[in-house]
Formats: structure tokens, sequence, C-alpha cells
């Protein structure tokens, strides 16, 4: 797992992790690792407004693991985009939309937001199989976390403007933003 921390332009701190979880295995090591990751999420103290949890999480949207992850994480980019769940993965096949959904962006909240949205969608496909960079897509997502209140008068936690986030977790444990 790697941890980025992220001071926005208006002040806001974001942390941003990186994470592949081992492919197959026994259930008992792969619950080992979610439970390592989300301590190690939770334990972070850094003033953040939110933990940005990304990568090749290797378990689909209705398995157990993901539930788990979700739980204790919060939801993920696509859950918040009310889409339905894309391929993310597909081991090179030719078949189009052969695949799992296997990578995820998962926004656990530290502060409370009036909304937080997401648009999520497939990042470095090419259209020739040869081309493509990894078996795995990677995942964009733009992410609206905003504090602002809604209504005129109340009172917010301090943060008046919103923050734009592009994360861009690829198969290797690689996450960019702005």
């Amino acid at each position: 797992m790697l941890k980025t921390t992220v001071r926005l332009a208006n002040g806001q701190v974001l942390n941003i992790w990186n994470v592949h979880l081992q492919e197959g295995g026994s259930a008992a090591i792969r619950f080992s690792q979610v439970r390592e990751l989300v301590a190690r999420v939770r334990d972070a103290q850094d003033g953040q407004v939110a933990d940005v949890v990304a990568g090749d999480f290797n378990c689909t949207p209705d398995s157990p693991l993901y539930r788990e992850l979700s739980e204790a994480l919060g939801p993920s980019a696509q859950e918040l985009s009310g889409n339905k769940p894309f391929v993310t993965w597909d081991a090179l096949s030719r078949e189009v939309w052969a695949g799992e959904t296997l990578d995820h962006i998962f926004v656990r909240r530290s502060s409370p937001f009036q909304s937080v949205r997401a648009n999520p969608h497939v990042a470095f496909s090419a259209a020739r199989r040869e081309d493509r960079l990894s078996d795995h897509f990677g995942i964009e997502a733009v992410l609206n976390l905003s504090t602002e209140p809604r209504l005129a008068g109340a009172i917010g936690p301090g943060f008046n403007s919103p923050a734009m986030l592009n994360v861009v977790p690829q198969d290797e444990s690689d996450a960019g933003g702005d």
C-alpha cells in the first residue's frame, strides 16, 4: 500500500491510498490484508477531510471482501455515481465486456460533507490489445467533496469551497491526483 497526503489549494488535506491486494489465495489471508489496510487508514490522523482508497482489490462488488471494504471505508466511486459497475479487468480478452470489476475507488469521509459526488470512468484503454499497458483498465474519477452548507445561514465545518480530485489508480501501485 502507498499513502500520499495532499494539501489542496483551499487548504483542505486529503489522504490518497493505493493498494494491490493479493490475487487468489486463502480467504483468511485476503481478509487479513483488508483488516490491516482498514486499520492503517483509520489510524492516519492528518487532519484530512477524506481518505480516497483506490487500487486493485481483486474482488467483485458482489463479494464478501468488497462488502467488508465498503462497510469499513465507505462507498466506492462507482456506487456514488449511481451507475452499474464497469469492467476493470479483462485478462486482455478480445471479447467485448469480458472480464470483471476488480479495481475500485473508495471514499472514506473524515469530515461531514453536504455532498459527495463521483464520476468514474475507464482510463488507459487502447484500441489494439497489443497497445494496452495492462490486463487492467485504470479508473479515473472526478470526486466533488463539498463542505458548503446547502441552506443560507447554515453553519458549516469551516470549509467553504469544494475539493476536486482526479484519481487514477493503475494495476501497479500508482495513483495521481490534482
